[in-house]
């Protein structure tokens, strides 16, 4: 059997270090992979060792069984390559491998995140594809949020929908950063 390999390509309105540094800083992943405001779960722990060699045990609670989604940091170059091998409890180990790999966009950057999964989990390609995915767009959102609040000590209203399209951001994206802000 064929091992499926996962693609997600997502552009970003920021720069590529920020982007790369929320997939090793604790706080930013609670903010985009793992917590109840994203899905009905409740974060046990989330620890890392950012450095080649080094591990991460990101561990949440989910219809009372305990997870642990664990890894090994392959290779760091920051701010253009992650590689982490990406496992659940024990079951897969050195197995399934994710890379990311963010490429300079103007003024923001474009990632892509691809995972070789384990052909024993091929079944779950489609899951893993819908998983991936939803994590980058929550990445995508929470930096935009933190990036809306930062601007909003000095930008108007009008300014925040001025930067729809360049963002790339729907309307009703625009309206949601809009009444967030003001929402403050």
């Amino acid at each position: 059997m064929t091992a499926p390999t996962i693609r997600v390509e997502r552009r970003f309105a920021v720069a590529a270090e920020r982007v790369f540094d929320a997939w090793l800083d604790p706080v930013w992943i609670g903010r985009f992979m793992f917590g109840s405001h994203l899905r009905d779960e409740h974060v046990v722990s989330l620890q890392n060792e950012p450095r080649v060699g080094g591990t991460f045990h990101y561990r949440a609670t989910r219809s009372g069984t305990e997870i642990d989604h664990t890894g090994t940091y392959r290779e760091i170059e920051r701010p253009r390559r992650l590689v982490f091998t990406w496992g659940v409890d024990a079951e897969q180990g050195d197995l399934s491998v994710v890379t990311i790999e963010i490429a300079p966009d103007g003024e923001g950057c474009v990632l892509t995140l691809t995972h070789a999964l384990h052909p024993d989990w091929a079944a779950y390609a489609e899951r893993t594809q819908a998983g991936w995915t939803k994590i980058v767009g929550d990445l995508a959102a929470a930096l935009w949020t933190a990036f809306a609040l930062y601007l909003s000590q000095w930008v108007t209203i009008d300014t925040l929908i001025a930067l729809q399209e360049p963002m790339r951001m729907s309307a009703v994206a625009a309206a949601i950063v809009a009444v967030t802000f003001f929402a403050l």
